[in-house]
């Protein structure tokens, strides 16, 4: 291997800026991937203004990674060409996907939310297809399984299929130990819980409750929602049906409202009312003159249940149907019942209407646990799991950076300064078929960061050792790259090759730090790169 002897270091190197007028630019500092900010991609079914459980928890991870210092971009369906009719929801997604490809080397990470069928499962399918140098940390969060009535057959094979894809992420999000319990596989990625988030109530206090025997004069139940099949407001209406003291309020909109609506004024069921869509103030206000907040949904499609700890943070108890994840919610501080069954709800109405003593040890337990759910908290979880999974990524990359006898680039790096009495040593992964500036970098006692690297890129189209000194001029192209003063010389070598990436070795010596380095200490580094990690390189 020959090698070039070039000079001239009065003003080393420098990690040129580049500006990006693409929407998926990368950042241009050096962002660790291990602390520091990302540039995260969240894509999902809905989000704001669609008003959804969904669309809220979205926002609010949104709005919780920014606030630490995160660059958050949402996609959701309405960003693409839809059919909708009912529960077929039907997106034009995959033949967007060339576009987002081309995209994906600007993010540090993408958060996909599923299933969302035709969106969720093909990103998983398709994302295989980008190569790993140039794709980002997938992090997967679960919601809930696929539940369509008379589609429950299709849903199965869905859902099934959606597991399978979901061993392509790095890591699994779910938010709740029964979701943990159902996708975690043995071959699969790690799957972490993180529980969603909920904003604390507005500073209003809800009148005190009486926890003597005094019983009180209605019991005052609120349910918040979209009006779907599966949110089981129907079995609701059947519980409340006849029972008195028990007034009813319904918060929301969605395919079912002629439906309940002939209904109630068809039974006259004049403690029922509906209050269709609220303000957040004004949907806050309403969960603080109620005492419970009921969820009575009927199938896994519901799988959490974010106004279960809206209400809790209003003081409100949590009445829900006993299904995966959603009682994990609201059994601490709330009563659970089977699903589908109208008289148990009722039983459990009665039950707090009787005893208000229970009633007010709820209000005040729910709204305790309430400020454990912060958004704060799961944000710094989300971001955590983040960090993690890029740190996974990095280590997969590694392996197409470094001669196959070597472990890791630490290794390599730490061998190179030892040899050479150098602290200032890196490594630089780029690709050998985009005209991005970024790689994946290594310092020798550092985590691995990505950053733009122009003078490994030129190195690495020279496909040829360079020492850096003052012994020699520089070519024109590679001087415009220099900018470090302090750098008294530089050994730059190309390491390795693959179909789609190349490294770089970088190694700088400082003026107060050794004598510069000569052509002796190049061959050196050639001797290191071509040993055995046990070997002497001396």
């Amino acid at each position: 291997m020959s090698f070039a002897l070039v000079g001239s270091a009065r003003r080393g190197l420098r990690a040129r800026r580049r500006t990006s007028n693409r929407r998926a630019g990368a950042q241009q500092n050096p962002r660790p991937f291990r602390s520091g900010s990302l540039r995260i991609l969240i894509l999902t079914s809905e989000a704001p203004p669609v008003i959804s459980g969904i669309s809220k928890t979205v926002d609010l991870l949104r709005r919780g990674l920014e606030e630490q210092g995160h660059h958050v971009e949402v996609l959701s369906r309405d960003d693409y060409p839809k059919y909708m009719r009912d529960e077929v929801r039907i997106s034009a997604f995959a033949l967007f996907w060339p576009r987002l490809r081309r995209q994906l080397h600007g993010y540090d990470v993408v958060n996909v939310h599923g299933p969302v069928p035709t969106i969720s499962e093909l990103f998983l399918l398709f994302v295989r297809s980008v190569h790993h140098h140039n794709r980002p940390a997938i992090v997967y969060t679960h919601h809930s399984d696929l539940a369509i009535r008379s589609w429950e057959r299709w849903c199965a094979v869905y859902n099934k299929l959606n597991r399978l894809l979901s061993k392509f992420a790095d890591v699994v999000v779910v938010s709740s130990h029964d979701y943990h319990a159902k996708i975690r596989h043995a071959t699969g990625p790690e799957v972490t819980v993180i529980p969603w988030a909920v904003e604390a109530a507005p500073a209003v206090s809800r009148p005190p409750r009486s926890s003597t025997s005094v019983l009180p004069r209605e019991l005052k139940v609120l349910f918040v929602g979209q009006l779907r099949s599966y949110k089981g407001v129907d079995v609701l209406l059947d519980a409340v049906a006849g029972q008195h003291g028990i007034r009813l309020s319904i918060v929301g909109a969605g395919p079912m409202l002629p439906q309940i609506t002939e209904r109630i004024a068809r039974a006259d069921m004049p403690a029922v009312q509906l209050l269709g869509r609220l303000s957040d103030a004004d949907l806050w206000q309403v969960y603080l003159e109620h005492d419970v907040i009921a969820l009575p949904s009927t199938t896994t499609a519901e799988a959490y249940g974010l106004v279960l700890m809206e209400g809790m943070a209003a003081g409100c108890v949590p009445l829900a149907s006993d299904l995966p994840g959603v009682r994990e919610v609201a059994s601490h501080t709330g009563l659970l019942v089977a699903p589908g069954n109208a008289m148990a709800l009722g039983a459990a109405m009665q039950r707090l209407l009787g005893d208000p003593a229970l009633l007010a040890e709820l209000s005040a337990k729910s709204l305790e646990r309430s400020k454990t759910m912060s958004v704060n908290v799961m944000a710094g979880a989300y971001a955590d799991t983040m960090h993690g999974a890029i740190a996974g990524n990095m280590d997969r990359r590694a392996s197409a950076a470094i001669p196959a006898r070597w472990q890791h680039p630490e290794q390599l790096l730490d061998r190179l300064a030892d040899a050479l009495a150098v602290e200032q040593v890196s490594l630089s992964l780029m690709s050998r078929h985009t005209d991005a500036a970024q790689a994946h970098i290594w310092r020798h006692r550092q985590h691995g960061f990505r950053a733009d690297a122009p003078v490994a890129r030129y190195i690495a189209r020279a496909n040829r050792p360079v020492l850096i000194s003052s012994t020699a001029p520089l070519p024109a192209e590679l001087r415009n790259l220099l900018h470090r003063p302090e750098l008294s010389s530089s050994i730059l070598v190309p390491v390795r090759r693959t179909r789609h990436t190349v490294s770089v070795l970088g190694l700088s010596t400082n003026s107060d730090e050794r004598a510069p380095f000569g052509p002796d200490h190049l061959h050196i580094a050639l001797r290191v790169l071509a040993s055995s990690p046990a070997g002497d390189s001396r």
